[in-house]
């Protein structure tokens, strides 16, 4: 299985700040992304991953799209998929 992820669809799906967030001076952005999928998602992200992540918008970014193949593998998706996606795809989005 292919999974394409969108980190910003993700964000947007769950009501948290999806643009500007990886801006330099967006590290306050970062930190409430990550608190929220800490609560929502009741994981805990270790302190070097935290800071990674608060460092590197990259390195928020893929902890999210993970979701996006969490969702696929577990049929969890929160949009259908359209008509076509055997052909062209789809994006995963996790409720």
């Amino acid at each position: 299985m292919l999974v394409e992820a969108f980190p910003a669809a993700q964000l947007r799906a769950w009501d948290l700040p999806h643009s500007s967030y990886a801006d330099a001076e967006a590290r306050p952005v970062r930190a409430r992304i990550i608190a929220a999928i800490e609560h929502h998602q009741q994981i805990d992200i270790g302190a070097a991953e935290r800071k990674e992540m608060l460092r590197s918008p990259d390195a928020l970014d893929a902890v999210i799209a993970t979701f996006a193949g969490r969702a696929a593998a577990n049929r969890t998706l929160k949009l259908d998929k359209p008509p076509t996606w055997k052909t062209e795809g789809a994006i995963a989005v996790h409720a």
